[in-house]
């Protein structure tokens, strides 16, 4: 076993330890422990001077690394990502230089560790985080980090757990040219970003209190921007004036109350002008957003997300909106003329919840021309229906998601005389498909999944002759009653041209490809979904494990024998 090059034990949740006699396996190159439970690692860790790859990802538990650590001089990756109770670095981090990429760094200069480790790392790149920048006070120190002549980082997040970030550190820090994400989290009065362009990934901004005057944009190339968690901010700063920008998130901001003219900046009749998509997300005291311009016309984003904002009433006029998403913001959508000037708009995601009294939506009487509308979770589906018989002519496609309380269609989506597409899925108490769809004449595509309780199928389906593709999945009865040629209701269905009857079970192939995609920092997807806050991605146990209903406990067995057979003496601490 000395001549391992590579030992990977990711997710061995019970692996709290490892055993000094490590170091002897001169000749590793590559180790993984993501997700273990490991609190220390032991000091003969550096006797691996072969070692160039070393991944704690996810070790929550970690609490410090080897003293000796500056001495693996060939170390290119090291990834400390989402350690959370690690506190500080060793000392003489600077003599690791042949890294190229290094997760986080944290400044702790009464332990030797300070910013200016950095000016050595010449080859860093891709991302970065530093953290415990409020207790850097000297501004010296971050300009001989030399952060600008890393022109191979992509992404660098400054954070502040404690104390103020002070003005001249940042600015001496200066941010590479290149850089394409810039995020960044802590107490300070003002703030100032500086890039060549591309996205603000904010996902870091948790528990900023921030006056009015927080941001000073002089990023003028930037196309997406993501404001995250900015509880003190009462007012949003002047973003419309980013030119390029095409996508805008803006989450958890707690004290805002009203969104002004402020948003556009001075010259609003020019705001937003590449503006595609904005969501707005956890914003519960949101009540007012303010006509921003003084033309006719307002900003040019096609889509809009309103989600958690329970006191919005009204939207100002968005002439080319195409998509609207609403959840839990009803009083939006139950508010006469809250969308009025809005009349364009294509396609409306209503998303309501459990138990909640829809009733009725008054604000939907000032659309004029959804073509796609989805309902998600409403329990009461014929309020809605009735709210927007007057877009009966328009809709084509309607999809029902998890409405579980309802337990026969409502007779109003007859009146749908245009649908094309209906898709009804997860509807855990649906029983019945009742009398409504006879009148769906137009009807091309039916759709079904997951409705387990639907038994059969009605008997004027032979009616519906534009129907020409029926999918029926996860409904076992329906399944059986409309088996090909068999089933009791085969002959309902047997006109139409596409059938497609099977259940459905997620394919692990692709259940491990998409993990690959999604991995933490790494995947290719990682950015789509880095904003969310709680996010578990499971990778496939061993291959012994597999299949056994206590495959977990088995896993970690079959890795700690595995683990104890690698090292060559029997030296051991876990």
């Amino acid at each position: 076993m000395l001549v391992m090059q590579v030992l990977l034990l990711s997710s061995c949740t019970q692996l709290e330890s490892l055993p000094s006699s490590i170091g002897a396996l001169q000749n590793l190159n590559v180790l993984q422990l993501d997700g273990c439970n490991i609190k220390t690692l032991p000091e003969s860790m550096m006797r691996l001077q072969k070692l160039e790859y070393l991944s704690l990802a996810g070790c929550g538990m970690l609490q410090e690394l080897p003293k000796g650590l500056s001495n693996m001089r060939n170390l290119r990756n090291l990834d400390i990502s989402d350690c959370d109770k690690l506190t500080h670095m060793p000392a003489e981090m600077g003599k690791l230089n042949s890294l190229e990429k290094l997760s986080t760094f944290i400044v702790d200069e009464e332990r030797g560790c300070s910013i200016a480790e950095l000016q050595h790392l010449i080859n860093l790149g891709g991302k970065l985080k530093i953290k415990n920048l409020g207790k850097l006070k000297d501004p010296r120190a971050a300009r001989q980090a030399n952060m600008k002549e890393k022109h191979n980082m992509q992404s660098l997040a400054l954070y502040s757990d404690e104390g103020v970030i002070d003005e001249q550190v940042l600015e001496g820090l200066e941010a590479p040219q290149n850089i394409v994400t810039l995020a960044m989290q802590g107490a300070m009065q003002s703030l100032a970003l500086y890039g060549g362009g591309g996205v603000i990934d904010d996902e870091v901004l948790e528990g900023l209190e921030a006056p009015q005057n927080i941001v000073k944009l002089a990023m003028e190339k930037l196309i997406e921007v993501r404001l995250y968690k900015f509880k003190g901010c009462k007012l949003l700063p002047a973003l419309g004036q980013l030119q390029h920008l095409q996508t805008l998130e803006i989450y958890g901001m707690d004290s805002i109350e009203v969104i002004g003219r402020e948003f556009c900046g001075s010259n609003r009749d020019a705001a937003f002008p590449s503006l595609k998509s904005i969501v707005f997300w956890n914003l519960p005291k949101w009540k007012k957003w303010l006509s921003s311009s003084s033309s006719s016309e307002e900003e040019d984003e096609e889509e809009l997300e309103i989600r958690n904002c329970p006191e919005l009433t009204s939207l100002p006029r968005l002439p080319s909106l195409q998509m609207l998403t609403v959840q839990k913001s009803m009083k939006l959508l139950k508010s006469a003329g809250s969308l009025r000037g809005n009349g364009s708009l294509k396609r409306l995601d209503i998303w309501g919840e459990v138990d909640e009294d829809v009733g009725v939506l008054e604000g939907l009487q000032d659309l004029s021309s959804v073509e796609v509308l989805d309902l998600w979770r409403i329990d009461d589906l014929d309020s809605v229906m009735d709210s927007m018989r007057h877009l009966f002519s328009t809709v084509l496609t309607l999809q029902i998601f998890r409405c579980n309380k309802i337990r026969v269609l409502p007779e109003t989506i007859g009146g749908l005389v245009s649908l094309q597409s209906l898709s009804i899925s997860f509807c855990g108490s649906l029983s019945s498909l009742g009398e409504g769809l006879r009148g769906l004449t137009a009807l091309r595509k039916l759709f079904i999944n997951g409705c387990k309780e639907l038994g059969c199928m009605p008997e004027y389906m032979g009616s519906l002759t534009s129907l020409q593709s029926l999918t029926i999945w996860n409904c076992p009865d329906l399944e059986r009653r409309c088996e090909r040629e068999k089933g009791e209701d085969w002959h309902l269905i047997s006109h139409i041209p596409d059938i497609d009857i099977e259940p459905r079970n997620p394919d692990p192939q692709f259940i491990r490809h998409l993990s690959r995609r999604c991995e933490r920092e790494k995947g290719e997807d990682w950015h789509l979904i880095s904003h969310i806050p709680n996010i578990d991605i499971y990778p496939p146990y061993e291959e012994e494990a597999r299949g056994n209903p206590q495959s977990k406990k088995k896993g970690i067995s079959v890795v700690k024998e595995r683990l104890s057979a690698c090292f060559p003496s029997t030296t051991s601490s876990t």
